[in-house]
């Protein structure tokens, strides 16, 4: 078996992200699968019109499209934590420090040559070798690299953002309802890419996923513009 070349990797995926900021490039996928689920609630209002007037035949399996989001909303959140961490590690300590304790991060002497060479950063090849398959995974990641819980900080966060009050439930209902949507969506999309079958009770609609996952990273976005700011003297 040959040995990964994890620096043509990382070269390879930055060849194909459009250099722009991390926000920037996550919130114009957002936009347009927002603009996505619209159309599919469109046509699905419209089914019965398309296949009696335009002879397009079970206009409703479109639904099927459903299960195409918790894998693009997984490949927006994964792809901008990359960015994200190779950024804070790029910044400097306390993050650079902090980033010693991924123990299962190993650099060959071809790594360390190659980074030298300023091919690729040591956050970028920090971050391209990290595991984030999960929710939970993801969160142990941003507690080491932030010396912080992320997850009690995206709760604090959530508390600090003007919002509009539910009429029924709580503040903090909600936010544990948009940690449920992004948890759940992580399983939804590895049985939709990995199986044959479904998961089941589905938690969320297209929109739901778009809408959780949007407010996630928004979320985190603040949390690290927060901590990165300059301190004041």
């Amino acid at each position: 078996m040959s040995k990964r070349d994890y620096i043509a990797e990382i070269l390879s995926i930055k060849s194909r992200i459009h250099k722009s900021e991390r926000w920037d490039l996550v919130l114009r996928h957002m936009r347009a699968m927002s603009e996505c689920t619209d159309i599919i609630e469109v046509v699905n209002h419209e089914a019965d019109y398309l296949e009696e007037k335009h002879n397009i035949f079970m206009i409703s399996h479109i639904q099927y499209m459903a299960q195409f989001f918790p894998i693009k909303c997984v490949a927006c959140i994964e792809g901008y934590f990359r960015l994200l961490i190779a950024d804070l590690v790029d910044f400097g300590d306390p993050f650079r420090e902090n980033a010693k304790s991924f123990s299962e991060i190993k650099f060959s002497i071809e790594s360390v040559l190659s980074l030298q060479k300023g091919k690729v950063s040591v956050g970028d090849f920090i971050s391209h070798l990290l595991t984030m398959n999960s929710f939970s995974n993801i969160c142990s990641i941003m507690s080491t690299l932030i010396g912080k819980d992320f997850k009690g900080q995206l709760k604090d966060m959530y508390f600090k953002k003007p919002h509009i009050k539910p009429l029924i439930t709580t503040d903090e209902d909600v936010f544990n309802s948009i940690i449920k949507v992004v948890s759940e969506m992580f399983k939804h999309r590895h049985i939709y890419c990995h199986e044959l079958g479904d998961p089941g009770e589905v938690i969320a609609s297209s929109s739901g996923f778009v809408e959780s996952t949007a407010k996630f990273l928004h979320l985190t976005e603040s949390i690290v513009e927060e901590i990165t700011k300059p301190q004041e003297t």
